[in-house]
């Protein structure tokens, strides 16, 4: 008969620890003609022996192709099963010289040949082809790929720890920002008050004593840029203000 799939593997199977029965969908002569392959980690495969599991086939091959793979045991949650084809690379069809010559026998042989290519083709598409011109072997070039992933595995990580340090310094500077808001909110008020007190208690008797306004204004704004540069300073260096009054002068203690 016909070979009407190109398939040769049955589907891929995430094993939940319970599902013991796996189908597949692809023609073969006998149950041996398959091989189980589980994956635990997604890296490292490997084909479970026949003695952990049973095959049933279905009567019509031709018309109903494949059957199910039915595991002693269920595969651990997270394993991945994939069932393959594994016809082996043999003719075992013999005609003789004025022997019979039986149709079923043909289609047979024309059958095998056609699954062994298939077979073949199937292990083709998961394989690394280079270039025809390539010097390099799939094996170096698999290599080099590897090392490449692995020297960005390392990459990653060493952005990964730098991103970390970032996070904790921007931790550490907002933290000394709040800081100096409250200790600038702190001697907000205070400066203000003992400024109005030193302008009332310094500048009005002086105003009084015949000293023009005009220059009493501009003493009052020198003074107080001094105590914001003062202000800035401390802000700056982290050094704690002290405010105190002595007779009718600020006195600023860093």
């Amino acid at each position: 008969m016909a070979i009407s799939t190109e398939t040769r593997r049955s589907d891929r199977y995430a094993c939940d620890g319970v599902q013991t029965a796996f189908p597949f969908a692809f023609k073969v002569f006998a149950a041996g003609e398959i091989g189980v392959v589980v994956s635990i980690d997604g890296v490292e495969e490997s084909t479970l022996s026949s003695d952990l599991y049973s095959v049933s086939l279905n009567e019509d091959q031709d018309n109903s192709p494949g059957g199910t793979v039915n595991l002693l045991t269920a595969p651990a949650t997270g394993t991945v099963l994939v069932v393959v084809s594994n016809v082996a690379y043999e003719q075992p069809i013999v005609f003789t010289n004025q022997g019979g010559f039986y149709p079923d026998l043909l289609n047979e042989g024309y059958d095998r040949s056609t699954i062994l290519a298939q077979q073949l083709n199937e292990k083709l598409e998961r394989a690394l082809i280079v270039p025809v011109t390539s010097e390099k072997t799939p094996e170096e070039t698999m290599t080099e790929i590897l090392d490449v992933a692995d020297k960005a595995n390392e990459y990653a990580q060493k952005a990964e720890e730098t991103y970390q340090e970032v996070l904790e310094t921007q931790e550490e500077i907002l933290e000394t920002q709040n800081k100096v808001d409250a200790a600038l909110a702190e001697v907000e008020s205070d400066y203000f008050n003992l400024l109005l007190y030193d302008f009332f208690s310094c500048c009005l008797p002086a105003y009084k004593a015949g000293i023009e306004f005009y220059y009493l204004i501009s003493v009052l704004c020198q003074y107080s840029c001094g105590i914001l540069a003062s202000l800035a300073a401390s802000a700056v260096h982290g050094d704690s203000l002290a405010f105190g009054k002595s007779g009718s002068s600020l006195l600023l203690e860093v």
